[in-house]
């Protein structure tokens, strides 16, 4: 039996991704160490609805002169830092899990690139799943 709070819960990531939720791809991959990784035999792509937040930045690349003294007008790099969220109800619903350095692709964005899961998931103690992604091409 669930107890309230898992059940409000429940109910307000229902709102959160009928809100937020974006169509997108699961397409796992299979590798191992460093080795690229290749399509992943056993699991199938599959259909998710996630929530996606991807902030635009600048970052500076000053290196060792961040403090005190830095150099007045050094590099700069544009950013994008990317987050996945998948709610309890869509994970329990896949037929396969996610895992690291498998893909995600915003099919409701149409141009968005491909995101590699790069840092191995895991789940919060309600159940969702944060995924830390990183943009590696186009869809």
């Amino acid at each position: 039996m669930t107890s309230p709070f898992q059940f409000m819960q429940r109910r307000l990531s229902a709102v959160v991704a009928n809100l937020y939720g974006e169509v997108a791809t699961h397409i796992p991959r299979q590798g191992i160490g460093y080795a690229t990784p290749g399509a992943d035999p056993i699991r199938q792509e599959q259909p998710l609805t996630v929530v996606a937040a991807i902030s635009p930045g600048i970052d500076l690349l000053t290196g060792t002169r961040a403090q005190g003294g830095a150099i007045a007008g050094g590099s700069q790099i544009a950013t994008a830092k990317s987050e996945i969220w998948i709610n309890a109800t869509q994970l329990e619903a896949l037929l396969y899990p996610v895992a690291h350095k498998d893909l995600i692709v915003l099919t409701s964005r149409p141009g968005s690139p491909t995101f590699e899961i790069s840092v191995p998931p895991t789940k919060n103690h309600m159940g969702d799943m944060r995924l830390l992604v990183t943009a590696v091409g186009p869809s």
